[in-house]
């Protein structure tokens, strides 16, 4: 499932990148690279197996923890854009919020964490110097919203994204998200219900593409995984499960038996 994505970067916040590099590394067959950060912390990027071009790092949870202690292990979205500062006037505006406002990261670009009009967090990102988007393992990005009507208004106001409907049964209409002027989706909006997601707050989710979910399942007590939602079927797209690594970072796999469009 090949499709344009403003999402240009991946990244866990973990507490031990070695059991991270071990997890990931042999359930998922990526590779790493490594550069130094300030204050002796160490940064890891991954790659698939093969590829120079990382698309994803690992940053030592305990920085995070310097600024916002007690933020559990998770994977953060990145989003590229060209002028960080238009972008979070215009997220602001449609009632979203700057959690950290645009720094520098020398060779890289500049950075800001947002959240969305529902309280969804996710990043942005200038880059110093555009780049074509690297190979990335993730096939498919899912934003939960307390309503999806304003989820559409959001990001169709302040992205462009176009958007695209599927006929989920039952009077349920899954919304897919598009880049502007793309005929393939590259994620879709689940609306929060809090009578059948108790406690689910809004989020942004990822989706790693698997050649089988019941494999990955089955291997994942070996690595200190775990299976949070157990696998089903999507009838007439795939079949997928919402893991969690050893530190409890959530993250779904999937896999294909058709293209979403």
């Amino acid at each position: 499932m090949e499709q344009k994505s403003p999402f240009c970067w991946i990244e866990l916040a973990a507490p031990d990148a070695d059991v991270a590099k071990k997890f990931y590394g042999d359930l998922f067959g990526w590779t790493t690279s490594e550069m130094p950060m300030g204050g002796g912390h160490t940064y890891t990027m991954w790659h698939l197996a093969g590829e120079e071009k990382p698309f994803g790092g690992l940053l030592p949870l305990q920085i995070i923890h310097e600024m916002a202690p007690g933020v559990p292990a998770h994977w953060a979205q990145i989003m590229a854009v060209n002028d960080v500062e238009g972008f979070l006037n215009k997220i602001v505006s449609h009632g979203g919020h700057v959690l950290r406002p645009p720094f520098d990261i020398p060779g890289v670009g500049r950075l800001a964490v947002v959240t969305d009009d529902g309280g969804a967090m996710f990043q942005l990102l200038q880059p110093s110097e555009p780049s074509p988007p690297p190979k990335s393992p993730v096939v498919w990005y899912e934003i939960f919203h307390p309503s999806q009507d304003a989820a559409v208004h959001f990001y169709g106001s302040v992205f462009g994204f176009d958007f695209s409907e599927m006929d989920m049964g039952d009077d349920n209409v899954y919304k897919m998200l598009k880049m502007p002027g793309e005929e393939k989706a590259f994620g879709g909006i689940v609306q929060l219900n809090p009578e059948t997601m108790p406690g689910v707050p809004p989020t942004w989710a990822q989706y790693v593409g698997v050649d089988s979910v019941d494999d990955v399942c089955s291997r994942l007590p070996e690595y200190e995984g775990t299976v949070m939602v157990p696998a089903f079927d999507i009838p007439g797209v795939g079949r997928t499960a919402l893991i969690a690594d050893p530190f409890g970072a959530p993250f779904y796999i999937y896999e294909s038996s058709s293209a979403l469009a």
